[in-house]
């Protein structure tokens, strides 16, 4: 099933987590929420990440290239087209988003027009803490 051909009973949720070279490590509580209320967790292929223990249920990962990959546009297409997949054959993914990579900014944006489009719930959730400078 693709989102071409909407089924109307199958609510759709996104829940978008950025990742930062720190892996688990790194990852916020509410973060941490979000990856294990979905019914899948897609994911880059990240040696630092265990995603296997972060999620509650069933892992795949995207077939996304590495931070230097020349066709980022290219690049944000073809993981887009798989999340649009999953969620319409599953109906609520985490997405596990690393920051450094040139396909990752336009991929969240264009995640929102097509949520507000296909009315899907988009949830984005930083995954990494803020750092807060010290008191002086």
């Amino acid at each position: 099933m693709s989102l071409h051909t909407p089924d109307t009973t199958l609510v759709r949720h996104i829940r978008v987590v950025g990742v930062g070279a720190g892996g688990a490590q790194q990852l916020t509580q509410a973060a941490l929420t979000q990856l294990r209320a979905a019914a899948l967790v897609l994911h880059p292929l990240c040696p630092a990440l265990d995603v296997g223990r972060l999620a509650a249920g069933p892992t795949e990962s995207l077939s996304a290239p590495g931070p230097d990959g020349a066709d980022a546009r290219g690049a944000c297409a073809r993981v887009l087209e798989q999340i649009l997949d999953r969620v319409g054959a599953v109906g609520d993914v985490a997405v596990l988003v690393p920051g450094g990579p040139p396909w990752a900014g336009p991929l969240v944006r264009e995640l929102q027009e097509l949520a507000d489009r296909w009315e899907i719930s988009l949830q984005v959730e930083p995954g990494v803490p803020a750092v807060r400078p010290a008191a002086r």
